[in-house]
């Protein structure tokens, strides 16, 4: 349940920043910013108990570290004033990271 409620929250912010306008694409590069934080960091934390195997924390590391490049671009689109989307990157990163993530517990 909570992985279908984590994939609902990215989804839902996907939609959102598809009709972003600079205000509105701070608040939801935030919220997907909240949400792919707090899914790396209780990935980290089954790591560090044991509860997954250590041999997945390279690849969702590396999509973890390609999504922040993602989000940091589109933050930077959003401080430039314009009224420009964030990217369909961000939102596919955090997805990956998500999935990635939600494999490696399986």
């Amino acid at each position: 349940m909570k992985k279908l409620n984590t994939l609902a929250a990215v989804l839902a912010v996907a939609f959102l920043i598809g009709c972003a306008t600079s205000a509105v694409a701070y608040k939801t590069l935030s919220a997907l910013q909240v949400t792919t934080s707090a899914a790396y960091a209780g990935y980290l934390d089954l790591v560090v108990t044991g509860q997954v195997k250590t041999n997945s924390v390279p690849v969702v590391s590396r999509d973890y570290t390609l999504y922040l490049a993602a989000w940091n671009a589109a933050v930077n689109i959003a401080a430039q004033g314009t009224n420009a989307p964030a990217t369909q990157s961000v939102t596919d990163a955090s997805t990956k990271v998500i999935s990635d993530i939600t494999h490696a517990k399986a």
